[in-house]
């Protein structure tokens, strides 16, 4: 589940896992529907509704599977245009799906749209991954570069992010099934900013 996120975007990734999409088939739904406005009516915004993992909560996901899931998808939503992202469903009394449970506690994926709302803005930047399970997407806020870096990995990992056409470089130390975002001066004269959501926080 954690690498079907990629029917999202992924021009050559095939749905086997994902029950909300059509299986078996590459789905590159961002890049299908930008095609279709560009093509139909430009003015068309682009919105995904009632989005979550899958459509139902009584599946016995692992805790660290969500909040995951939900910041790749957030994360290729900007990155692809995405005007309206919305979230399903706020409170949930069968557990899991909901950013606040059956006791009006706020669950994981609350702080996963907190992390993002509170810091992922302005311009969107291309990013490029070479590590397999980790994530990056990346904004220009004016004063800063914000990424936000998702580790799928079970282990931790030293990742190397390289910042063009300042060719600088940033080494960072990414926890097990991780979520980091990272505020980096774009003069690169002050040490990084970092907030991170990590496997624990999950559970």
């Amino acid at each position: 589940m954690l690498e079907s996120t990629k029917t999202f975007w992924d021009e050559n990734y095939i749905n086997y896992y994902d029950f909300n999409q059509v299986r078996g088939i590459p789905t590159r739904v961002f890049p299908r529907f930008n095609e279709w406005i560009s093509k139909y009516n430009p003015y068309l915004q682009l919105a995904l509704t009632e989005f979550n993992v899958d459509s139902t909560s009584r599946i016995n996901y692992p805790d660290v599977l969500r909040p995951l899931f939900i910041a790749d998808v957030i994360g290729a939503a900007a990155k692809y245009g995405v005007d309206y992202f919305m979230q399903f469903c706020l409170n949930d009394y069968e557990g899991g799906m909901g950013m606040i449970n059956e006791s009006d506690e706020v669950n994981s994926i609350y702080y996963v749209f907190k992390l993002f709302s509170n810091n992922f803005y302005g311009d969107i930047l291309e990013t490029e991954s070479s590590l397999y399970e980790v994530f990056t997407y990346a904004a220009d806020d004016g004063e800063n570069y914000i990424v936000m870096l998702i580790n799928k990995n079970p282990a931790e990992l030293k990742i190397k992010l390289n910042f063009s056409p300042n060719n600088k470089d940033v080494l960072v130390s990414a926890k097990p099934y991780s979520l980091y975002c990272l505020k980096v001066k774009k003069d690169f004269s002050k040490s990084i900013d970092c907030m991170y959501l990590a496997k624990q926080h999950f559970e």
